[in-house]
């Protein structure tokens, strides 16, 4: 194989193993779990973007349900166990909500659809 593009949980064995070289991330900085691997942006390639996950709801939802589905999220995220799980499998936890998480999530398909129109004109 030339070249994959995986997330760090998927290649931490394989990295530290030295059976594969990661080249660089998409991420705007460098990621704590693998701390020597650049940026694209450090490598000179104007590209960032973050590998994230979320939970969505139906189309008019009550205020009040989404608002324990908010609290539940927050609740295990500050609980601790959930980002230790994540750390120990090479994964940066930044949860975001409400405001933030809407402005990111316009952000991020923001910079896919140009990044996809680049592409789709090679």
């Amino acid at each position: 194989m030339d070249a994959v593009v995986l997330g760090g949980a998927e290649l931490r064995s394989a990295l530290e193993s030295g059976r594969l070289k990661a080249l660089g991330m998409s991420y705007e900085e460098r990621s704590e779990s693998l701390p020597d691997v650049p940026t694209f942006q450090e490598e000179g390639y104007d590209l960032s973007l973050t590998v994230w996950r979320g939970i969505a709801e139906s189309a008019g939802l009550p205020e009040e349900a989404k608002e324990k589905w908010v609290n539940a999220i927050k609740e295990i995220v500050e609980e601790g166990a959930f980002e230790e799980t994540a750390s120990n499998l090479g994964l940066d936890i930044v949860p975001l909500y409400g405001d933030e998480l809407e402005a990111f999530i316009a952000e991020s398909a923001e910079v896919m659809k140009e990044s996809a129109g680049d592409l789709a004109a090679k």
